[in-house]
């Protein structure tokens, strides 16, 4: 990178014209931030019938190259496999262009063709309402 050898490491076959991913480190010129900008816990129902927990997040991406650049932003959300759970998106969240990245519950995927020198806003958040006997520790 840059001129400076900095290490290496083995990969996996594959065939030709098959499609692969390859890391190469951060890039410079793109800067992603995440921004919490909400984070509630309450009670809902007129006998506090559910505990609710809502979550939401700012990421903000700009890119700094001098051409137009492919961005992919992959974030995560809990899901349930309880009926009783309800995990929803926040009003307002940017959808995403993926759900369930490479068939995982829960991954996240906003694919973004940012111009040079353009800044690109992601909204994303969540409540979670469980019955009030049920407790569910969400951590970040």
């Amino acid at each position: 990178r840059d001129e400076s050898y900095v290490g290496q490491v083995g990969i996996d076959e594959f065939a030709s014209g098959e499609e692969a991913n390859l890391g190469f480190g951060v890039d410079d010129l793109v800067k992603v931030k995440r921004t919490e900008v909400k984070r509630l816990a309450a009670q809902e129902g007129l006998l506090s019938t559910s505990n609710t927990q809502a979550m939401a997040w700012n990421i903000s991406v700009t890119n700094f190259h001098t051409s137009k650049m492919p961005i992919r932003i992959i974030d995560r959300k809990p899901f349930s496999s309880d009926a009783k759970i309800s995990v929803t998106d926040l009003p307002g969240a940017t959808p995403s262009s993926i759900k369930d990245l490479d068939h995982k519950r829960g991954v996240l995927a906003w694919d973004l063709n940012l111009d040079p020198k353009a800044k690109a806003e992601i909204m994303t958040g969540y409540k979670v309402t469980t019955p009030n006997d049920l407790r569910v520790g969400l951590v970040d």
